[in-house]
Parts: structure tokens; sequence; C-alpha cells
């Protein structure tokens, strides 16, 4: 499946999860979606009022999804996700994105009106497998608040590869072993 070259601006919604792109809603949550790559799209002005916006969400299961060189930026909503990982948490399907490559994206502007932080790339389920998943090449700009998110029950679970983004300031992002880092972790 490839998803190329597209423009989806303008996608509103009051009172349901609004998304740019979006694989997932089946009613069979086991599906497995393999050769799934997302490229070159732009994405903005996603906006709702009392749920979450996304740029792009995968809520099936897809090991080896590629998600590249996109822009996503100017969504507001109760949470915002740029790219999610995630799976279908209606029926509690685990998002098994092994051997995920996220790269070369440019995301920023990201408004919650909610508590929880704008994320630029989250790994949204519990128990997901991430083994190994590379998140390289992107640039997370203005109003991300973390860069790359992973649901705690998860990072056992396999190699999370995140290096050579830019972090919103060249200091890098902010962590334990780069205290004084200022830009998003």
């Amino acid at each position: 499946i490839l998803i190329e070259n597209n423009t989806v601006t303008s996608v509103q919604s009051s009172n349901t999860s609004t998304k740019g792109i979006w694989l997932g809603g089946s009613e069979n949550p086991t599906r497995e979606v393999r050769g799934l790559t997302i490229r070159g799209n732009t994405v903005s002005g996603v906006t709702v009022s009392s749920k979450g916006a996304y740029g792009i969400l995968i809520g099936h299961t897809a090991p080896g999804v590629v998600i590249e060189n996109n822009i996503v930026h100017s969504l507001t909503g109760a949470w915002v996700h740029a790219i999610g990982l995630e799976g279908n948490a209606s029926v509690g399907n685990r998002a098994d994105v092994a051997n995920a490559v996220v790269s070369g994206n440019t995301i920023h502007t990201l408004t919650p009106t909610g508590a929880e932080p704008a994320s630029a790339i989250i790994f949204e389920k519990s128990h997901a497998s991430t083994s190994p998943a590379t998140i390289t090449g992107n640039h997370m700009g203005t109003g991300v608040s973390v860069g790359v998110a992973m649901h705690p029950n998860s990072l056992d679970d396999g190699q999370l590869i995140a290096n050579n983004n830019w972090w919103g300031n060249s200091s890098g992002p902010t962590h334990a072993s780069n205290p004084s880092g200022t830009g998003s972790a």
C-alpha cells in the first residue's frame, strides 16, 4: 500500500477524533497490513474541539511501515499526535510496528487544548512491538512538546533508535543524559 504525494487540509470535527491520513477502524482489528509506505504527503489544518487531532494515524498492526518525507503541521485538539503508531484501543489490539521507519518528516505548529503535551511521533499502545523501530532525520519544530513518545509498558519490548533528528534546538532534546538540552524530548 502506497499513500504518496497527497495534500490533506482543513479536516475539522467538534466531537470525534480527527485524522488527516488514517489506516484503522476495521471491524477486524487483528488485520495485519504489510508493505505500507506513507510518503511525501502534506497534512495541515486538522482541528477538533474536544478529542484528538492526528496528522497520520496507524491503528492496525503494520510491521515494516515506512513513514517518510511528510509535512505535518497546524494540528489543534484536546491532544495532538502528528504521527501516531497505535493499536485499535476499543478492542485492546497491540500496535505491532516492528521494523518501522519514520524518517525525513517535518512536524510543527501542534496546539493541544487539553493537558496532554503535543507529541511529534508516538507509539501509543501497551506492549507494542517496536523491535527495532528507527526514527531518523525528522525535524520537530515549534509547538512540539515531546519529540518521540512511547507507552511506558512498551519500553522493554524492543529497540527504539532515534538519532539524527532536529529536536527544535541545537542543544538536543531534554532528558536524563542531556539535562541541558532545550529541544523536544
